[in-house]
């Protein structure tokens, strides 16, 4: 007696399903690295905290793995871009707490996303103060930055005061 095996074949939905979750992973593993995702199995939904395109990164990235449906994104940002003039939206707490002792004043422009206020720097023996702010000054940020005003520094060194701001 001849054995049997019965293999059940895969339906075409089935391939064009597993082949849309290979590309998903492959999307996931390069764009969200070491960022949490989430999938409900239930709606078949993937949350991804962000998503980079090109120069603008996408937070909040909902997208549905049946048929690749983007459901919604809370913002979008523009990533190493930076504006010749500081808008409002460049002068948030969030922003001003992301500022760290050792930042580049590059990182400081990218985070702020634009150039500081040149008429405003100043210099001292220790020191340079760069000033980022509207073209109202209704809100700026004035951070300290070491003698050469390459890196953020403390003033005469300090660990806590290197930074100022207001108007937000």
């Amino acid at each position: 007696m001849k054995r049997q095996e019965y293999i059940q074949k895969p339906e075409a939905g089935d391939i064009w399903m597993f082949k849309k979750f290979i590309s998903a992973c492959a999307l996931v593993c390069m764009t969200a690295v070491g960022h949490a995702q989430t999938f409900d199995l239930s709606t078949r939904t993937l949350v991804l905290p962000s998503v980079q395109v090109g120069n603008t990164v996408y937070h909040g990235v909902t997208i549905r793995m049946d048929n690749f449906t983007v459901l919604g994104v809370t913002s979008s940002s523009a990533v190493n871009t930076v504006s010749a003039t500081c808008s409002t939206l460049a002068f948030t707490s969030a922003k001003y707490s992301a500022i760290r002792i050792g930042m580049t004043i590059q990182e400081v422009k990218n985070l702020l996303g634009c150039e500081y206020a040149g008429y405003y720097t100043t210099r001292t023996n220790t020191n340079v103060r760069y000033v980022w702010a509207t073209s109202n000054f209704s809100a700026n940020i004035a951070v300290y930055f070491d003698i050469t005003g390459e890196y953020v520094y403390g003033i005469n060194g300090s660990t806590t005061v290197f930074k100022t701001a207001s108007g937000f």
